[in-house]
């Protein structure tokens, strides 16, 4: 009963978020050999940029700018930017590895806005867990309160079904506007020994992640 509502809470979160691999591309080329099995590189791809976000280079940084959401985020240079569903739901990725096209290494942060009139923070959050059918149960720990940039927020993490990493989700508030930011990588391995050989790598991703998140910054 409890792995059917960790599975039912992660595909409603993946469906609202337009989650997995919205940008999945067989413009693949091989690159190397390791340890016996082959990495395959991706080709850059051109970012989705929709109406009413700018995109600018500084510093070897991607700046995105949602005027249309009112907020700033900053990645690096050659992170993706999907905004084929519009500015009130983006998406920024990078694949840190790619074995074959169903087996990759991605960094994945999806960023929406919901309009939900509330007295505080803590009620947006409720509203909105109530609208997406989202459960405490499958929280790992407890919410835990952050400050970036000047905004008060909440960070959570929630369980994904074994042999998924978990999702953790990140609140801000500013007036009416709910911003939601949740990270994930997303990662499948050809076998066991290639997981292990690429922890290095994962905690270096999480660290990417973690930055992106701190540079989210409400505009004025």
């Amino acid at each position: 009963m409890i792995k059917k509502k960790i599975i039912v809470g992660v595909v409603i979160i993946f469906v609202f978020f337009g989650f997995w691999f919205l940008y999945k591309t067989n413009n693949a080329e091989k690159t190397a050999n390791n340890n016996g099995t082959t990495i395959v590189g991706v080709k850059k791809q051109n970012d989705i940029i929709p109406e009413g976000v700018r995109t600018e280079l500084e510093n070897g940084e991607k700046v995105i700018e949602n005027g249309s959401q009112g907020y700033v985020v900053k990645v690096a240079e050659d992170w993706f930017l999907n905004g084929s569903n519009g500015s009130e739901k983006i998406e920024v990725s990078k694949t840190y590895k790619e074995f074959s096209p169903e087996t990759k290494i991605n960094g994945e942060i999806f960023i929406a806005v919901e309009m939900i009139e509330a007295n505080s923070i803590e009620e947006q959050i409720k509203r909105y867990k109530e609208k997406y059918n989202l459960s405490d149960s499958d929280l790992v720990g407890e919410s835990e309160k952050i400050r970036i940039n000047g905004l008060n927020g909440y960070k959570e993490e929630y369980r994904l079904p074994e042999g998924s990493q978990n999702i953790k989700n990140y609140y801000f508030s500013s007036g009416n506007k709910l911003y939601i930011l949740i990270s994930y990588i997303s990662s499948r391995f050809p076998s066991m020994d290639v997981q292990k050989q690429n922890e290095g790598l994962m905690k270096n991703i999480e660290s990417d992640l973690d930055k992106i998140v701190r540079s989210f910054a409400v505009s004025q």
